[in-house]
């Protein structure tokens, strides 16, 4: 397993590129960082599921509001067309955060999972 019998030095470095892996393909994909991170603070940094998803999320902020700079600089998208969608978005933040305690781990685990392989076979197969 990645991260096991690794020394404290040997790990960092490893979690830094993850990192920066994460960060790369949350540019590229405009999704996805955030999936490498939960991989990462659980296998690597040895964090539980829970601190996982919320350590993913608090590193994916500013990773995606440099991604988001990125494409705005480059006029792929309007700031005029995403403002209607911040608040709802940031009330199912929250909402989700509230949740996460409230739900066992487990199951967090098969939701998660379940996401991540209908988020790949759609866009493998969908059209366009």
């Amino acid at each position: 397993m990645p991260g096991e019998g690794l020394g404290n030095r040997a790990r960092f470095m490893f979690a830094m590129l993850g990192c920066a892996l994460a960060g790369g393909v949350n540019g590229l994909l405009g999704t996805g960082g955030g999936i490498l991170l939960v991989w990462l603070f659980t296998k690597v940094i040895k964090a539980d599921a829970k601190d996982a998803f919320a350590q993913s999320l608090l590193t994916v902020i500013p990773m995606s509001l440099v991604s988001g700079f990125s494409y705005l600089q480059a006029e792929s998208f309007s700031l005029s067309q995403l403002l209607p969608y911040l608040l709802p978005a940031a009330l199912g933040g929250v909402l989700g955060a509230w949740l996460t305690d409230r739900i066992n781990p487990r199951f967090l685990k098969i939701i998660f999972g379940v996401l991540v392989v209908y988020s790949g076979a759609r866009m493998i197969f969908a059209k366009g």
